[in-house]
């Protein structure tokens, strides 16, 4: 009898993880997800974003209609915080995320109201595995090196749009740079096209699609990279941060600045969500980026395609919200130098 029982007891549980299971896959059917970006309309992470969600629907069981909704302000934080403190908990809410806004709270911006540790992390498009931060001169310097850069004997003058690796070349590298704030981004480029700076910062994705007359006709230098730690393979020539930083310190820093380019567009379920319905998403999310109508969708709109998922932006995280406080600290004093709000 003890054993008939038993074997009542097994098939029970069993049934009941199989009702569990087929009720998670069936909770999408005839709902509607929504994606809350902190991106203004047309902008990278909207486009990001509104790519994604074209796709993401029909790899969900249940097929879900995506929408997207664009909530910009307090430099990326206002969508954060709502998507951790009101998103729905039921799983029919995704935040995409600043991922500079990301460590606000870590740097102790009142503001914030999240911990990142707590999010349920989906996956993100692109993760600077394949693409860089590029700090750039203009090629008819001599310095080759950032080596050189140190040796300079007067300041190189360099332009910034709100970035804190600009001041971390200066600092953890050794750069002899000037540095003049409060740039934009096409003010910066137009800057450096007429000689009011000599050096500047960006992606260098960016600068390949932007300005690839620059590249062809070689009238930049590119110093150093920033991004994963690794040398891609279109600078395979290029020094890495890492390897041209001054101390260990130095490289801890530059290492703690990356974790926000790897992190590259971000999103995330806020806290609470049933596990199933977060693996669910998780699943959806890994088939949309590969799935062809995606790739061909972001090749037009030419996005980067390097999708990090969600147990790596898990442990990134994490990896930040364990940085020493002193190292904290160092890197909120250069982003406050550079006026970057959401570090």
């Amino acid at each position: 009898m003890r054993f008939l029982n038993i074997i009542g007891i097994a098939a029970a549980m069993t049934l009941s993880m199989a009702l569990n299971g087929a009720s998670a896959e069936d909770f999408y059917a005839g709902k509607t997800i929504k994606i809350v970006t902190g991106g203004s309309p047309g902008g990278g992470y909207d486009t990001h974003t509104r790519t994604l969600a074209r796709q993401l629907g029909k790899h969900v069981p249940g097929k879900p209609s995506i929408i997207v909704q664009n909530m910009p302000g307090g430099s990326g934080i206002k969508s954060i915080n709502h998507t951790f403190t009101k998103a729905g908990k039921d799983g029919t809410e995704i935040g995409q995320f600043n991922r500079n806004a990301l460590f606000a709270r870590l740097l102790g911006h009142k503001t914030a109201l999240f911990n990142l540790d707590e999010f349920n992390w989906i996956g993100s498009t692109a993760s600077y595995s394949d693409n860089a931060w590029v700090v750039i001169i203009r090629s008819e310097l001599p310095y080759k090196s950032i080596e050189d850069l140190r040796k300079a004997p007067k300041p190189v003058v360099f332009g910034n749009v709100r970035s804190v690796l600009i001041p971390i070349t200066k600092e953890a590298l050794g750069a002899n740079i000037r540095i003049i704030e409060g740039y934009e981004g096409s003010q910066l480029n137009l800057a450096f096209e007429r000689g009011e700076i000599d050096g500047m910062g960006t992606g260098y994705s960016n600068l390949f699609r932007e300005h690839p007359n620059w590249l062809k006709d070689k009238k930049v230098r590119i110093m150093v990279q920033f991004g994963s730690g690794e040398r891609i393979k279109a600078l395979k020539d290029v020094p890495t941060a890492r390897e041209v930083a001054v101390s260990q310190d130095d490289k801890d820093l530059v290492e703690f600045s990356e974790l926000a380019l790897t992190l590259g567009y971000p999103f995330a379920m806020p806290p609470g969500v049933p596990k199933e319905r977060v693996e669910i998403v998780r699943k959806a999310f890994i088939a949309a980026v590969s799935d062809s109508a995606y790739l061909a969708e972001a090749k037009k709109a030419k996005l980067e395609v390097t999708p990090r998922f969600g147990d790596k932006l898990e442990a990134a995280v994490i990896k930040a919200a364990k940085a020493p406080q002193s190292l904290i600290a160092r890197y909120k004093r250069l982003a406050g130098e550079s006026g970057d709000k959401t570090r």
